[in-house]
């Protein structure tokens, strides 16, 4: 089961880390943002970030004294007269301009230099792993890879700059099911970008189980 499902159904902010710093920053700043749009945030980790190991550096941690509770308020009733008027708000939280600096510092670009005809997107785990086969193969100056790390609301603005470049290939590597891939597609159709966009069934990417070294290795 893919549980990046969770947020496109509940309409919350899912982090998706792809190592043990990634995973430490985003559940801060998770905690941030869901204090600014009061709504639940999810960091969505897997087991191969789970049993990962990495160097990083932490703050000292703060102390909180407050005092936990929940306000029993309108809002929170959700009776079906409420119903439209609350999922706009829902709507207008995902969508505001809160969320544009967490898009800024959790998606970004690597191996960016001169132009070039061939990228890769991906998420999670699948950016380490590529960022090692990259490396260890000599294609650093050969490619670009988009590192999604906050995948919803999906960052649209921040993918059709990357698709703009003028790429003639895209290639999607994310586990399980193809949901950045489908939104990929979706946004290159809408603004008539001409590439071509590969992702499962392309060289063994599957909708089931857990990428490996070596299936990137043969991938990339």
């Amino acid at each position: 089961q893919d549980s990046r499902y969770w947020g496109n159904m509940a309409s919350v902010p899912v982090f998706n880390p792809a190592t043990p710093e990634d995973a430490y920053k985003m559940t801060r700043q998770a905690f941030r943002l869901s204090e600014e749009l009061r709504l639940p945030v999810i960091v969505r980790t897997t087991t191969r970030v789970s049993h990962a190991r990495g160097m990083l550096s932490y703050n000292e941690i703060s102390s909180n004294q407050r005092v936990a509770c929940f306000k029993r308020m309108p809002e929170h009733i959700n009776i079906p007269a409420r119903t439209a008027v609350a999922h706009n708000k829902l709507l207008d939280k995902l969508h505001s301009d809160t969320l544009f600096p967490y898009f800024r510092t959790f998606n970004k670009v690597h191996f960016e230099a001169d132009k070039k005809h061939l990228a890769v997107i991906s998420s999670g785990i699948s950016v380490s792993y590529l960022q090692e086969v990259i490396k260890r193969n000599n294609l650093t100056d050969q490619l670009d890879l988009l590192d999604l790390g906050l995948i919803f609301p999906f960052p649209q603005k921040e993918v059709l700059d990357f698709l703009q470049k003028g790429f003639n290939k895209v290639l999607i590597v994310e586990e399980l099911d193809p949901i950045i891939e489908s939104a990929v597609r979706n946004i290159a159709q809408k603004h008539n970008i001409q590439c071509e966009i590969l992702g499962k069934d392309f060289a063994g990417l599957t909708c089931t189980g857990e990428f490996t070294m070596e299936l990137i290795d043969n991938v990339v």
